[in-house]
């Protein structure tokens, strides 16, 4: 029963060297690049009647890998999406480009990793075509999110699956109350969107 206290070190030092023994040490810059869904949690109203229609989102990331649990990643993320419903701007399609930094910490086991990530950064808007209402804007972004990652063996390439939220903050337009283009117009949107994308991607590590 005494030596229990003795063995914990080891049986510690054991339980983290599995992890280890499929991913490896030290660190590694990593850079690669997504795409998928873009899709979003909240509406413009409580209604509903107000949104923007399900899309797809392309993306590129550049990442220092402190360590196999600690990493420190940029990336960009662009959506393109059409606006539906009874705001000023319904019907007109607007460009999204996040970029930003965020924390990722990861679970290695063998070739595998589960991996969560907190960060921040701005989400530049951009409403296409010459009959736009809504002047391009930036707003500061803040990102969350996860996944799963496998690495291909024999090889310093990643298979990625990730959900990445996307929060900030919407001031333009306005909402109707009724129909679109009726004499009774509602109040000046702010509202705090969270929107989703959904991504499938091949990352590639340089080890020094």
């Amino acid at each position: 029963m005494n030596r229990m206290p003795h063995c914990a070190p080891a049986i510690l030092i054991g339980l983290l060297a599995t992890p280890l023994a499929g991913q490896g040490g030290g660190r590694s810059v990593v850079l690669g690049g997504y795409a998928g869904a873009y899709t979003h949690l909240v509406n413009f109203n409580n209604a509903g009647t107000a949104d923007f229609r399900p899309s797809y989102n392309v993306g590129a990331t550049l990442g220092l890998q402190l360590s196999p649990y600690v990493g420190i990643h940029a990336d960009v993320t662009y959506t393109r999406s059409t606006a539906r419903g009874l705001t000023t701007f319904g019907g007109g399609d607007f460009n999204r480009l996040f970029y930003g930094a965020h924390l990722e910490l990861r679970y290695p086991v063998e070739a595998y990793a589960t991996f969560v990530f907190l960060g921040g950064g701005a989400i530049s808007i951009d409403e296409l075509g010459k009959t736009g209402t809504i002047a391009p804007f930036t707003k500061v972004a803040g990102t969350f999110g996860g996944g799963l990652a496998y690495a291909i063996p024999r090889s310093r390439t990643e298979v990625f699956g990730e959900v990445k939220g996307l929060v900030y903050n919407w001031d333009r337009g306005m909402i109707y109350q009724g129909q679109v283009g009726g004499p009774f117009a509602g109040s000046r949107i702010n509202t705090t969107l969270v929107d989703v994308t959904i991504a499938v991607g091949l990352s590639y590590r340089f080890v020094p």
